[in-house]
């Protein structure tokens, strides 16, 4: 329920039969939700754990510029803590700083600061992200750097980071050695926000009767077992590993398609992952046909059929496939080209397809049975049943182009979509504009094609083929 509404503060309380209350700080992002729920309010209830909940309306880390308004707030807080006989808190991202300064205060036993920010004041000298500056610095939160006795009275008091991410780590190393009474949990590869990677209504019980009852070494042993073992972050750390040890991360989601458990069977489809290893395994014909299997298995919207890639599918036609993992698609109703994963199945879009027999590489797709070229005109990729070669593939390996700064091996052919208005230059998402630079996020390989007949259809959507000049334009 609600139980105070501020300036900015918001605080929800949850009550329940628990001898203590579990006090959660929220992170960046959350304004829209500060009146309608509260962090961690889901595991919290469903476990029935007392909960009290501070949200922010403005984010501006817990600051208001009239500090009647937030010493308000911390009475109210105040009161509500003080019905208990031990009080935790949970802070992530931003709420881990206004959960460190006011834990003293609350009488906390425990606090688990998850990516804290010793300050954001450029006095302070630390490193900021200019968008945290610009959007939620304020000069009133000037003095905000941490008070080097402000959890000099809670039992145990952790702080979680990440070690790889230089701005987490940096406060995180002016926290430890500023704040009396700091203990470190590393988070590796996890990145800035942490929740993800602890998340779960059983992880949450473990951690909050963790922080109440564990001796400080059983609990940092605690927390980076529950981190190891979560979904999502053996999701992130086979996607890390995906391009440096792809055999490895292979054998790995073979043995998780296999899993019982949903949640770990459905890393092994995952999208990004299956198309770093499909980019890293190009040059093993063996290793690259098991990781096209998982590809070809993926869950499809059951609204689409699509045929799948046959074992004697035709050796001379290829997909094209990005550094990113994305193959590449032509839109047909937008008339661009897009890249996407290889589970991507519409209606809207046929996969880019290479004969390796033809010498000019001249890119086309199959559009019900109909062999259609690509073809560059008027600032948009249109379909021809000829090409004028104003789109074609440039291969790494063909000495007309060694100046071309392929960063890539010497013994792995890669290629470059060039047309007469530059290359195509596919970023992470997706999204390929034109660019008169080679770059090595413009690199393309050839694979197999995912799937068998190339075709790709929503069931009574078929358009009239016999038509198909109505369909696209002539070059």
């Amino acid at each position: 329920m609600l139980h105070f509404e501020g300036a900015d503060w918001v605080i929800h309380y949850s009550p329940a039969s628990t001898d203590f209350v579990c006090i959660t700080f929220p992170p960046l992002g959350f304004t829209q939700e500060a009146t309608k729920s509260f962090f961690a309010q889901k595991p919290l209830e469903k476990l029935g754990i007392a909960a009290i909940g501070v949200m922010s309306k403005l984010d501006h880390w817990l600051y208001t510029e009239d500090a009647a308004h937030e010493e308000a707030a911390i009475c109210a807080l105040e009161e509500l803590a003080s019905r208990y006989n031990r009080v935790i808190i949970i802070g992530a991202s931003m709420g881990t700083h206004a959960a460190l300064r006011y834990a003293k205060r609350l009488k906390a036993q425990a606090v688990l600061a998850m990516a804290p920010k010793f300050s954001l004041a450029p006095k302070d000298g630390l490193p900021v992200p200019k968008h945290l500056l610009e959007d939620h610095f304020r000069p009133w939160m000037d003095g905000m750097a941490l008070a080097a006795d402000c959890v000099d009275s809670v039992e145990r008091v952790y702080i979680a980071y990440d070690t790889k991410d230089e701005i987490d780590a940096a406060h995180a190393r002016k926290i430890l050695g500023s704040v009396r009474n700091i203990t470190p949990i590393t988070f590796n590869n996890a990145g800035h926000y942490l929740p993800p990677v602890v998340a779960g209504t059983e992880n949450m019980n473990l951690i909050v009767h963790g922080l109440l009852h564990l001796s400080t070494t059983d609990f940092v042993h605690r927390l980076q077992l529950i981190r190891r073992r979560h979904i999502n972050m053996l999701k992130i750390n086979a996607n890390r590993a995906a391009s440096r040890h792809p055999n490895l991360v292979l054998r790995i989601l073979n043995k998780l398609s296999r899993d019982a458990v949903s949640d770990r069977a459905n890393v092994a489809s995952d999208p990004e992952i299956l198309g770093k290893l499909v980019f890293a395994l190009r040059a093993s014909d063996l290793a690259l046909n098991n990781c096209l299997a998982l590809v070809d298995h993926r869950h499809r919207p059951s609204f689409v059929v699509s045929y799948e890639r046959a074992l004697c599918s035709r050796s001379d036609a290829y997909n094209l496939f990005s550094v990113h993992g994305l193959v590449i698609y032509y839109h047909l109703k937008k008339e661009i080209l897009i890249g996407s994963h290889p589970s991507a199945c519409s209606s809207d879009i046929l996969p880019i397809i290479i004969d390796a027999g033809d010498d000019t590489l001249t890119p086309y797709v199959i559009f019900f049975g109909r062999k259609l070229y690509l073809n560059r005109h008027n600032n948009s990729y249109v379909l021809s049943c000829t090409s004028d070669l104003s789109v074609r593939l440039i291969e790494s390996l063909n000495r007309h182009w060694q100046h071309l700064r392929f960063q890539s091996s010497s013994a792995k052919r890669v290629y470059l979509l060039a047309s007469k208005d530059g290359f195509s230059s596919i970023s992470p998402s997706g999204v390929i504009t034109l660019s008169h630079c080679d770059l090595h996020w413009e690199a393309l390989v050839l694979i197999p094609t995912i799937q068998g007949e190339l075709t790709t259809f929503v069931v009574g959507a078929e358009p009239d083929a016999s038509q198909p000049e109505m369909l696209f334009a002539s070059s």
